[in-house]
């Protein structure tokens, strides 16, 4: 029986054309590889819509796709000041130990907490030390761990009057926390050849994050968070005014000090008063610890100097 071309290619009729698509996509290799298949061999009507129908209904095929397209991005809002919004992940097994990883949204401080294990009772207990410290915020923004899921965790973030929002198997939703456990680890693997505990070398790693400025406010963390400037080793090559002026003080002070007496005088002691009226006087009371005050009479009072007045001999 012979065959109806079409062209190079076989016309398939109606009641075989199920059979050929199963054959074209027996092995599940997607729309546009079935259709360039079918192309070599095959025509009929409607063969590329036919083609993408079998595609789409194939279960195989559904399941094995890849990740949808991203969705348009929404980033979080600015929360105008520090720690209202803390983005909380758990880092580890690194360095032999686990870690709990707190990012201020606002400031980019960063907290990393060292814990024996990632459960709820270590992770609560981490918050409520930093909580007692800073008060608490307003939300927290994890992944979808059972540690955060956990009846305990959602009782403890209730009680406190704390949203908790996080997003199951989505990652993005916590970028920032995930972003920072990357810097955590970056951080402390450069720091691997320093013959000091982990603890130093955490607290390395994160004075010299904190100090530095963020790509993203401009400012260091300490700044935005602490409204002040952290003093570092670094600050040793800057001159200091007010230390430089201070030392100044305390060498004219040990200068002067080192020829000087004290004097101290009791109530009712007689003494000689520095006065251009001349005249024997008693002491009535002093203030401070150089001012006195010499009194003539029930109605003159004059203040003056310890070097201003001696004891009669």
């Amino acid at each position: 029986m012979g065959c109806v071309l079409w062209g190079t290619r076989v016309i398939i009729p109606l009641k075989m054309r199920k059979s050929v698509l199963n054959e074209i996509h027996s092995g599940h290799q997607g729309i546009v590889k079935s259709k360039a298949l079918a192309r070599k061999y095959v025509w009929w009507p409607n063969l590329d819509h036919d083609l993408e129908q079998v595609c789409k209904t194939c279960e195989t095929c559904q399941l094995k796709q890849k990740i949808p397209q991203h969705v348009p991005l929404h980033p979080w809002e600015f929360p105008g000041e520090s720690w209202k919004r803390l983005h909380v992940q758990h880092a580890g097994p690194f360095l032999d130990s686990m870690f709990m990883i707190v990012v201020d949204s606002y400031s980019k401080w960063l907290e990393v907490f060292h814990v024996p294990h990632i459960t709820s009772q270590a992770t609560v207990t981490k918050l409520k030390r930093r909580f007692a410290l800073l008060g608490l915020s307003e939300q927290i923004v994890t992944d979808n761990a059972t540690t955060f899921t956990s009846t305990e965790f959602q009782t403890f973030v209730t009680q406190n009057g704390i949203l908790h929002t996080s997003a199951p198997g989505h990652p993005a939703t916590n970028r920032l926390a995930e972003r920072y456990v990357q810097t955590f680890k970056v951080g402390m693997k450069k720091l691997a050849n320093r013959s000091c505990s982990i603890e130093d070398k955490l607290s390395l790693f994160l004075l010299q994050y904190r100090v530095t400025p963020n790509c993203t406010t401009g400012q260091s963390p300490a700044e935005m968070f602490l409204h002040r400037h952290i003093r570092t080793r670094l600050d040793f090559l800057k001159p200091n005014t007010k230390e430089t002026v201070r030392r100044k003080q305390y060498r004219q002070k040990a200068q002067h000090d080192f020829t000087a007496v004290d004097r101290s005088f009791s109530v009712d002691d007689a003494v000689y008063l520095r006065n251009t009226g001349g005249g024997v006087s008693q002491v009535d009371t002093w203030t401070g610890c150089k001012t006195k005050l010499a009194q003539f009479d029930l109605n003159t009072v004059h203040r003056r100097y310890g070097d201003q007045l001696r004891n009669q001999i």
